[in-house]
């Protein structure tokens, strides 16, 4: 059983030997050290036939140096940059204080002027409507004179009408006074009109 076991791995061994690798075929005695070496030889080979590879590894050294180099130049600019901006938020803060302080004077002085304003309105109003209410005053007394003229002459054409025994002369003289009541009021309250704390208005005067 044994024999046979190891015939079997023999001839297993003789099938499978052609199929390994080229290296381990050729060279079945070669210990891992020794194929090492060679293999880092054929490399320094490809190297030395391919010159570009050294120069492609030289690019990318010199490409990695510039970014280093931007980043830093980016860095410093990026600090140069923090340092501007905290002096121009600090001028800015001062700025936006003195505006506001001078908004404050502006807003103080606008009020002031505004109340002087109102002070010197109030005054000419106060004169104005002293002025209007005299105005009104001898508006009304010559109204009022007007009045109970008119008033006395349609009174008299009463009298006659009546010793007269006149009805067409009597309703003149009823027309006449409703008319003369109608105007003397309105005529009273464009008086008052002129002036709002002028004289009140007097009702028509009737005998």
């Amino acid at each position: 059983m044994t024999h046979l076991r190891l015939l079997l791995l023999t001839v297993a061994l003789g099938l499978a030997w052609p199929l390994a690798p080229a290296e381990i075929s050729a060279q079945p005695n070669k210990t891992a050290k020794e194929r090492l070496k060679e293999r880092r030889e054929r490399i320094k080979e490809r190297r030395e036939a391919n010159p570009g590879r050294s120069d492609r590894k030289d690019l990318l050294h010199e490409r990695r140096s510039a970014t280093r180099e931007r980043r830093e130049d980016l860095k410093e600019r990026r600090e140069e940059k923090q340092k501007l901006n905290a002096e121009e938020r600090a001028a800015y803060r001062e700025r936006l204080r003195a505006y506001r302080e001078q908004r404050k004077a502006r807003r103080e002085r606008s009020r002031s002027e505004r109340m002087e304003r109102r002070e010197a309105i109030k005054d000419a109003c106060a004169k104005g409507k002293a002025e209007n209410t005299a105005q009104a005053q001898q508006l009304m007394s010559a109204e009022r004179a007007i009045h109970l003229k008119r008033l006395a002459q349609i009174d008299r054409l009463e009298v006659v009408a009546l010793e007269e025994d006149k009805k067409n002369l009597l309703e003149r003289a009823a027309r006449l006074r409703t008319q003369e009541l109608k105007r003397h009021t309105a005529r009273m309250e464009r008086i008052n009109a002129v002036c709002a704390d002028g004289a009140p208005t007097n009702p028509a005067e009737t005998r």
